[in-house]
């Protein structure tokens, strides 16, 4: 029996690559007979505005979260395994993805990259690179880019350096591996 039975999926609505990590969450969540919550971080940006409750600023945003909820409404929707449950909130995405997982009692966080690299990746960070370094549940990251209807994996590879991290990474192979009919591979 997996341990895992609530599984997160990170989306950023703004991102067409995005619909590829909501599609392997949903299938992943569907094969270990998990639930599946998809949290989308509506992050409003600061305005230089004297009245910060003033009529410009709340119309923009009305405007945009409505824009947001629809593109979020349409990446859940058809989803090819597992529903998900959607979650809207304001804030910065890799505290509120952390927040998510304790509030909601996750065992797992499926998340898209972005594919980021060089200066925009040092200027902006990796939203997923905060989430693994700082979760206190496994991450599983899937690269944007490739076929949007991958099964599962079928194996699984876990470097061990013999650290509590690595401890925990092997229990997290070791619950995967039976409901996914995959192998495991340990790499020291």
């Amino acid at each position: 029996m997996t341990s895992f039975r609530r599984l997160l999926c990170p989306v950023d609505v703004l991102d067409a690559g995005q619909r590829r990590g909501l599609e392997y969450a949903s299938r992943l969540a569907e094969a270990l007979g998990a639930d599946l919550h998809a949290l989308y971080v509506f992050d409003v940006p600061g305005f230089v505005d004297p009245d910060p409750d003033g009529a410009l600023v709340r119309a923009y945003a009305d405007r945009a979260l409505g824009e947001h909820r629809e593109r979020f409404a349409a990446l859940i929707d058809h989803l090819p395994g597992a529903f998900a449950e959607p979650h809207l909130v304001p804030g910065r995405p890799h505290r509120e993805i952390a927040e998510a997982v304790e509030r909601l009692g996750v065992d797992l966080v499926v998340m898209s990259t972005h594919a980021r690299s060089g200066l925009s990746r040092a200027f902006l960070g990796s939203i997923a690179e905060r989430v693994v370094r700082g979760s206190r549940v496994p991450v599983l990251t899937v690269p944007r880019d490739g076929e949007p209807s991958a099964p599962p994996p079928r194996s699984l590879l876990v470097p061990d350096d013999f650290s509590t991290a690595s401890r925990r990474a092997l229990r997290a192979a070791r619950d995967l591996h039976v409901p996914l009919h995959a192998s495991v591979a340990v790499l020291h």
